[in-house]
């Protein structure tokens, strides 16, 4: 598609790791996990959009945000592809603050993840690399450099942790009114108009407290409170340290085995 719309003079630029879709316009601004295609218009799964109205609080603050991400955004290049060399972490120390307000004491002593902690999910198969997945992690090079390794970790948390935030958005869509559903996407997001944001890097609070609400499914609160639980657990090492990488690399995976599932 890309390269049809390179043809008709259309710039192609690519964000890492934004699962939102936004529509600026100077009239008005359309956001949300919907897809702007035939299927995601008239497919059958739930999905969220905002209409924000120009000349309002809400468009000029996702104004703002779309502004933001384009700012941090790059060239779509077929020859050349993604890499992590060019990747750069959003700020952290607000998530980092964030981290240590919610941890209990017995978190903070926990090392890692037990292995056993999915024994009962079953195992899922790992997606296949897409086009736009960076060629280190693809051939598995990125071990072989330490700086490549952990923004790895970083880009692989943040990466999960939106997956979990936008499938906690998209459970309470059709169980809560669009003025409550708007305010719990910007809990989820407080960072989304900081000028410098680079990556979207979801609250962890933000997303416990839309779980944690009486509107979403008390059989699905079962199966992610584990998971943001674990990701509390795994948030600093993964985004400041450079320490423990196989330990790391083995949390993420059982995490995302968890979330898959759950996804499924």
């Amino acid at each position: 598609m890309f390269e049809q719309l390179k043809k008709g003079g259309v710039e192609c630029r690519l964000a890492d790791n934004v699962h939102m879709k936004y529509l600026k316009t100077p009239l008005c601004v359309l956001s949300g996990s919907l897809n702007f295609s035939y299927n995601g218009v008239h497919g059958r799964t739930q999905e969220a959009t905002n209409h924000f109205l120009a000349q309002t609080t809400d468009y000029e603050g996702c104004r703002r945000g779309i502004d933001n991400l384009l700012a941090s955004s790059y060239p779509y290049d077929t020859e050349r592809g993604p890499s992590l060399t060019n990747w750069r972490p959003p700020e952290v120390d607000w998530f980092l603050q964030e981290l240590d307000d919610a941890t209990t004491p017995d978190e903070a002593q926990s090392s890692h993840l037990e292995s056993d902690s999915t024994s009962d999910v079953p195992e899922v198969e790992p997606p296949e690399f897409s086009g736009h997945t960076p060629s280190e992690i693809q051939d598995g090079s990125y071990l072989d450099d330490q700086v490549n390794t952990q923004r790895f970790l970083q880009a692989k948390y943040i990466q999960l942790l939106q997956r979990l935030g936008t499938f906690v958005l998209n459970t309470l869509q059709s169980r809560v009114d669009d003025e409550t559903h708007i305010a719990l996407e910007a809990a989820m997001t407080p960072s989304l108009e900081a000028d410098d944001i680079g990556e979207v890097l979801p609250s962890i609070q933000g997303i416990k407290n839309a779980v944690e609400s009486e509107s979403f499914p008390s059989a699905l609160r079962e199966l992610v409170m584990p998971i943001l639980q674990s990701m509390r657990m795994t948030g600093r090492r993964c985004l400041s340290e450079s320490s423990s990488v196989e330990t790391n690399l083995n949390d993420l995976r059982i995490i995302e085995q968890q979330l898959e599932f759950i996804l499924r």
